[in-house]
């Protein structure tokens, strides 16, 4: 009987371990202290650097505050594509190559707004990028953020 106890007590360990592992490769580095800064405009980002993240991203959410962001981060430079599944708001999505921003698609829908017939996508075709940084829909434009603006990004570790 005092086996079977212990043998509970270490998988109940070993789960819990296993969950929080879990948790952490799902979330990336997802910390709030990690910023983007446009134009003097500074935004507190979730940092989506593994498929896992990346493929989450800000989907179930039911908004994101005006200071808010989430950075995904490609270790190779690519055409990445969005498409707003399970997203609830708008977003402004900015293409960033390096440091500079390279495109900026305004206000992408969220995929459930889209009649049946399709689902929109969003890219930059030819111009590879290594990050997009997503921000509620209109803040662009409201911000004056254009491409050619550049953006200082500090990852907390």
């Amino acid at each position: 009987m005092r086996k079977k106890i212990i043998f509970s007590l270490i998988a109940v360990v070993l789960l819990v371990i296993i969950a929080i592992l879990v948790k952490a490769v799902w979330m990336g580095k997802g910390n709030a202290l990690s910023t983007a800064e446009i134009n003097g405009n500074i935004f507190n980002v979730e940092i989506a650097d593994s498929e896992f993240s990346r493929l989450k991203g800000l989907r179930g959410r039911e908004n994101l505050d005006e200071n808010k962001g989430m950075l995904f981060l490609f270790e190779e430079k690519t055409s990445p594509v969005f498409w707003m599944k399970g997203v609830k708001f708008p977003l402004d999505l900015i293409w960033i190559d390096d440091d500079v921003i390279v495109g900026i698609t305004e206000n992408a829908i969220p995929a459930e707004s889209i009649p049946a017939e399709g689902i929109k996508l969003y890219s930059l075709e030819d111009k590879p990028i290594n990050k997009v940084l997503e921000i509620n829909g209109g803040l662009s434009e409201k911000l004056n953020i254009s491409i050619g603006d550049k953006v200082i990004i500090n990852i907390a570790e």
